[in-house]
């Protein structure tokens, strides 16, 4: 998408990804639950990681929150329900962090990279790094229902592997 992105781990501290692109700053933490939606329990983890990043001496200001969420990831993506419980929504909303939900990541991460597509790219920057509560990434142009159908298909055999 266009984002310098890398983990982070230093000392005590330990990030799963912090990216970064033309001024912006996201942190993001990634959490899957088994058999139910994502809850607000990790947004806690997540607030303490922006403020310890914060306290880095070569940090000037909070990055935003970003958290992936795979919610009930042992059932096929098309039988899943949603993938953040209304507390961790409501929650998110309150502190300006963003959900995105991992098959809306899949989507987009597989058409990039298949496709230079830079209008694109900049399209899924800006709703990561506008969007708060739950963010849904614009969809992959050139997207034919067949298409989708397949990838959710492929998915789904993931789950089971």
């Amino acid at each position: 998408m266009g984002f310098e992105a890398e983990p982070y781990k230093e000392g005590e501290s330990e990030f799963d990804v912090v990216f970064e692109r033309d001024g912006g700053r996201l942190l993001g933490e990634a959490e899957g639950k088994d058999n139910k939606a994502v809850n607000v329990d990790k947004l806690r983890q997540l607030a303490m990681n922006i403020h310890e990043d914060l306290a880095r001496e070569e940090v000037s200001s909070p990055a935003k929150g970003l958290l992936f969420g795979n919610g009930f990831r042992l059932r096929p993506p098309n039988a899943r329900g949603a993938q953040f419980t209304d507390k961790c929504i409501s929650a998110a909303l309150s502190q300006s962090t963003a959900l995105v939900a991992t098959s809306d990541l899949f989507l987009a991460a597989q058409y990039l990279s298949e496709h230079s597509d830079e209008d694109y790219k900049a399209r899924c920057r800006d709703a990561l790094l506008n969007g708060t509560g739950l963010v849904t990434l614009p969809g992959p142009p050139d997207r034919r229902v067949e298409d989708v159908a397949q990838v959710v298909s492929e998915v789904a055999t993931l789950g089971t592997s």
